[in-house]
């Protein structure tokens, strides 16, 4: 196996379920090298709406924040708990308290607001900043009854999730435009 192969292979959390080389997002700037287990995959009449990624690990944290600012993806939803079964599914990549950031190499991560909407789903607001340059304020959806043996959650929870990403992505489309800009497009919305 190739160096390069096993770099790859080391930022997976499951080493049967690599990235297609076709879709992958590759990293500007990496801690080692331009993977991240991270596909861009289209939407309805949108090209590379969403961006699906691996919960991530320790070791690709770094990473992963730094592609959600190169990406500006103003969106997260996360379908897992961070710990199932007494097995780590996710690292904890902000913290659950209003007020409190996290430090991690260049990158601050501040939690401004936490609220929960329904039953197993929470929303948080959360301020990202790189020492080195750029920012950005994104939203964060939890939703936790999504389990790893893939058991599909309660209809109506699912179509609540659903709804309300759609109607906040589309308020970030109108914001903008009313601030001028010319295009209509936002970051893809990362899901993991």
């Amino acid at each position: 196996m190739e160096i390069n192969a096993r770099r790859k292979l080391q930022k997976n959390r499951y080493p049967d379920a690599p990235c297609f080389d076709h879709s992958r997002v590759i990293l500007r700037e990496g801690n080692c090298g331009d993977y991240i287990n991270a596909s861009h995959v289209d939407g309805f009449k949108h090209p590379n709406k969403f961006l699906v990624s691996q919960a991530p690990l320790a070791e690709t944290i770094l990473d992963w924040w730094k592609m959600i600012l190169d990406q500006k993806c103003e969106i997260i939803v996360m379908l897992c708990k961070l710990v199932e079964n007494g097995r780590s599914q996710c690292y904890r990549y902000w913290s659950p308290f209003e007020g409190t950031t996290l430090e991690m190499g260049s990158l601050k991560v501040k939690t401004i607001e936490v609220s929960s909407v329904f039953k197993n789903f929470q929303v948080t607001r959360i301020d990202v900043t790189n020492k080195e340059g750029g920012s950005l304020r994104l939203t964060h959806f939890l939703y936790e009854k999504w389990q790893e043996d893939y058991t599909f959650p309660e209809e109506t929870d699912f179509l609540r999730l659903v709804l309300m990403i759609i109607t906040y992505d589309r308020l970030l489309v109108n914001r903008k435009l009313d601030n001028g800009c010319r295009t209509h497009f936002n970051g893809p919305i990362v899901v993991h």
